[in-house]
């Protein structure tokens, strides 16, 4: 039985804390797993937030429409800026980030899954590699998991495969024309750990028109590898170990540097 139809929040908001998720993304250490390179440069990614509605409507106990408007202007969402204390709030037509965003969520075959498409507007004007203005920046986006096996006494453990990846429309007035983030993690892989153990690929892809207007400081595409283990030692406490590698670190384009592989470990604690 469906319970709840409507839902509207609105406030200080980030803009990935509701569109553009996974749960596979938030397992690993390095900062671009997750992040969307093909969001526009004056949208409000997590930590930072900008004034905002978000309309959820539940179409069926499956399906779920999301709207949100967010305020864009870059002075705003830049914290250190325009908007040193987070308590400017403005929402202005010309400097707006309008987002939709469809989501199925059930179970195929008994595996539980969803499968998110959505589609941003930013209404500001933005510079080409030629030099001149234009107005608006469009994109389409697809984030999804979906568990391929589970375990008969614990439906939640299992393998999960997991993918998120954004297209940008006009790829002459931004750094990325489209990113791909794509993996695997296993819930409980050893009984009675509970513990994760996860693999992801993230590549951000440097636009093709902007590589060949040879501006200085251009970049290439810098890509990165990460193998993690996660486990919960106690409740609230888990600790955590990975191997990065990064391919062509920094996009370096003027000077070759040579891939790195970086060994990181964390813990957090929770109440």
């Amino acid at each position: 039985m469906l319970k709840r139809k409507l839902g509207i929040k609105a406030g200080m908001l980030a803009v990935d804390e509701d569109f553009l998720t996974t749960t596979g993304t938030t397992l690993f250490l390095h900062m671009p797993a997750g992040y969307a390179y093909t969001l526009s440069p004056n949208a409000p990614p997590w930590p930072v937030a900008s004034t905002a509605i978000q309309i959820r409507y539940d179409l069926t106990e499956q399906w779920t429409l999301r709207l949100g408007g967010f305020d864009a202007d870059g002075d705003n969402v830049d914290e250190f800026d325009g908007n040193p204390h987070g308590f400017q709030f403005t929402l202005q037509p010309d400097n707006a980030l309008l987002i939709a965003e469809t989501t199925w969520k059930g179970s195929l075959g008994g595996a539980k899954g969803f499968y998110r498409l959505g589609t941003w507007y930013d209404t500001n004007t933005f510079p080409t590699a030629s030099g001149s203005l234009k107005r608006g920046l469009t994109s389409v986006y697809l984030a999804a998991e979906q568990q391929l096996y589970s375990k008969a006494n614990r439906e939640e453990d299992g393998l999960y495969l997991f993918t998120l990846a954004g297209l940008i429309l006009q790829d002459e007035r931004t750094p990325y024309d489209y990113d791909i983030h794509a993996g695997a993690y296993w819930k409980g892989l050893i009984s009675h750990w509970d513990d994760n153990l996860g693999f992801i690929v993230t590549y951000p892809h440097v636009g093709d028109v902007l590589v060949a207007s040879n501006l200085p400081g251009q970049t290439q595409t810098e890509s990165f590898l990460e193998l993690t283990h996660q486990k919960n030692v106690l409740d609230g406490w888990a600790i955590q170990g990975s191997v990065i590698h990064v391919i062509n670190p920094g996009g370096a384009s003027a000077r070759q540097i040579d891939n790195a592989t970086v060994l990181g470990i964390r813990t957090t604690f929770s109440l």
